[in-house]
């Protein structure tokens, strides 16, 4: 296979992996965060300004009673987590998914972004109000888009073993 021909298909692969892994995650987060979260945040100023206040206020009121039966920790701490994967998988992606000396620096980040986004709220460096379940659900999506990573990884050290 000539190099173009397989760079153009990474490119490609790398494309629907941004949008399953990254886009995907981050508009379920921002659909729960506008259809089922109290409509002081931010992100309703941003829907008005942009002219979508009232469609997103009549969405709101057909899905009323999902948003209703959505479990605490889904409605509040599920959006965090669902970032804080696509963030993650952001840079993992960008390394092709390989632990190295380079990359290594740049998941840490990753990770200490995510989760200092809520460790700083408890020592009120970050505005917010701290939550150990968020925290719990941050550390998970870190996690879950770090499993790549993790896998290639343990499949290394087995060939390496063997």
């Amino acid at each position: 296979m000539r190099f173009a021909a397989r760079v153009e298909g990474e490119h490609e692969r790398a494309g629907g992996t941004y949008l399953v892994h990254v886009a995907l995650p981050l508009a379920v987060g921002g659909a729960i965060y506008l259809l089922a979260r109290p409509d002081g945040l931010r992100m309703f100023a941003w829907a008005r300004a942009l002219g979508l206040g009232g469609p997103l206020g009549g969405a709101r009121v057909e899905l009323a009673a999902i948003a209703t039966a959505l479990p605490s920790w889904a409605k509040w701490s599920l959006p965090d987590a669902l970032w804080a994967f696509a963030l993650m998988r952001v840079f993992c992606i960008l390394w092709n998914d390989r632990l190295t000396r380079e990359s290594a620096p740049w998941l840490s980040c990753a990770a200490v972004v995510a989760l200092g986004s809520e460790a700083g709220q408890a020592f009120h460096v970050v505005p917010g109000t701290f939550d150990p379940v968020d925290l719990v659900c941050l550390l998970a999506g870190v996690l879950a888009g770090l499993f790549p990573v993790l896998l290639r990884l343990v499949r290394w050290s087995r060939k390496e073993v063997a």
